[in-house]
Parts: structure tokens; sequence; C-alpha cells
């Protein structure tokens, strides 16, 4: 089920909550591509990928059901909030015998900083046989450690993709949790996963505001997303403005998630779309995201 509500920048505007229903799932087959480069650290990266031929699911099913993080809140409107019930989102596809998810052989990955060539080789291998319906190739996920600028991914082409090299940037904007309520927030880790002990409490009955900053040049290419999340399950998911402001999540979609821990995540995301031989549509994602530990209660 998805939710959505606008949240306050700092010009202070708040609006109602609404629910326009979760998509039905896509009939017809899409066969694309998504390479994935995740910030970890200064200069470290975790990377994967996935050369998906789905039919009977829409791309964004194809990503919870491999347990990657998506692209919530890329598509809002600057400002808004959407709820993330990923069990809802799942729940049509359950019993659905017309399902069909390959996941493609590439070939073997050559990923690079652009200049020194290959630095890692990341090679196909099975997916673990957990879904009746996916089977076929996985690709990572690989800890690249580079302080480069650029990173390059790159194949020669497998048996059914063809050969392809893609470069994109992996500096620029990095988001930064700054206060509470007025109170200076302690720092945040680099990463999509935190660490240490809550930097802030909240009751479920309580709105979240917190103010941010995007340090650094925000290109076309980039968006900015804040997300509230328990675990691997439900999540609340905020497009940004930049480059500063103050994110206010209403008391009505805090009080969806479970209570617990949680991380407070504001992750910087940077898309190149290429084109590759035998798929639809392929592209690169990078992340820079900074991580702040969150105790939900009540």
């Amino acid at each position: 089920m998805l939710f959505r509500a606008s949240i306050a920048l700092s010009a202070g505007l708040v609006g109602a909550c609404s629910e326009p229903g979760a998509p039905s799932p896509t009939r017809g087959a899409e066969r694309y591509g998504v390479l994935t480069v995740d910030e970890t650290g200064v200069g470290r990266y975790r990377v994967g990928a996935q050369f998906v031929r789905a039919e009977g699911v829409d791309a964004d099913r194809v990503e919870l059901l491999l347990g990657e993080r998506g692209l919530f809140g890329t598509e809002l409107p600057i400002g808004t909030c959407e709820i993330v019930d990923r069990a809802a989102r799942l729940a049509p596809l359950v019993g659905d015998v017309d399902l069909d998810v390959q996941l493609l052989d590439a070939g073997e990955l050559e990923l690079g900083d652009g200049a020194t060539g290959a630095l890692l080789k990341v090679r196909p291998a099975p997916h673990p046989d957990r879904l009746p319906f996916v089977a076929g190739a996985v690709y990572g996920p690989a800890a690249l450690d580079s302080g480069a600028l650029r990173v390059r991914v790159g194949s020669r082409g497998g048996e059914e993709v063809g050969p392809f090299t893609v470069e994109a940037d992996v500096v620029g904007a990095r988001g930064r949790w700054v206060d509470a309520g007025g109170s200076a927030l302690a720092a945040s880790v680099p990463g999509s996963q935190c660490q240490g002990s809550p930097a802030l409490r909240l009751g479920r009955k309580e709105p979240l505001e917190v103010g941010y900053s995007l340090e650094g040049p925000v290109g076309r290419e980039e968006t900015a997303i804040a997300e509230l999340r328990v675990g691997q399950g439900d999540a609340v998911a905020c497009r940004l403005a930049g480059p500063a402001g103050s994110l206010r999540i209403p008391a009505e979609l805090v009080q969806r998630l479970p209570p617990g821990s949680a991380e407070l995540v504001l992750t910087v995301l940077r898309r190149t779309s290429f084109g590759v031989r035998g798929l639809d549509r392929a592209e690169l994602r990078v992340r820079r995201a900074e991580c702040l530990p969150v105790q939900l209660d009540g």
C-alpha cells in the first residue's frame, strides 16, 4: 500500500495525506540492466548488477524480490513523502503462476576508475534457489577500494547481453543531517547502514523534523532522497530540495513504522543511462549516503 504526504522544507509548507494505491504488476516481457555503485566509506564502494528479463511483474517489484533498495522516492514531487509497504507491494505476486524472472548472463564485469584500467573483475554466479520463478546469474555485491573520482563498468558481453562500457562520477553532492529541534546532531556515518547508538529518539506519534544540507554541486542527473526505515521492512521515503532545508515527516506517517531501532538515511543518487544490445534499457546508479541511527519509541 502506498501513502503520500507533503513534507515541510524550509518554506514550512505541509500538505495532507492521500492514498493513490499501489500500481498493478506489469504484464509482458521487459529486458533491462541495473548496475549499482554504493559508497560504503571514504574511497570504498559496494558494486552489484542485475540483467533482467521479467514477465508479469514490474521492475520495482523485481528489485524488492532480489533484496535491492529500489528507487522509492525518486519520482515524487520535491517536498513529498511516500510510505513504502514492501509486503503490500509484493502481495499481488503470491500464487501468480504467470511470473517469470530470468537473470541474464552479461559475461564478466570489469570495474575500474576510468584511468588505470580494470581494478576488479566480477563473474556471474548462480542465483540462490529461493524463489521458484527467479533463475539465472547474479553479480556481486563486490567491494571496490579506490579513491577515484570516476567509476567505469564494462563487459565484453555474454550469451544474452551485448558488450558495453559506462562511466560516471562518484563525487558530487553529499548529504548531511545537521540538527533536530534546533539541537545539533552527532556526526552521521558514510554509507547506507548505520552504526553506533541512536543519535535521535522519536516517539511514533510525533512528527520527525530534521535539518539537512547538501555539500557540493547537485547535478541534473542527481536526486536527493531521505528514508526513515526499520530494517528491511517498511520505510518512509521523501524527495528533498537543495542545497539545505528542513525535513518534516508528519506523525501519521511515522506511526506507520514499527517501534525499535531505525535508520534515517540521506542519499544522493546519480543515474546514468546507456544502451546495450539485448536490453530495452540500462542504467548505472551511483549512491552517496549518510546514515543516522534513530530510536522509534511507543
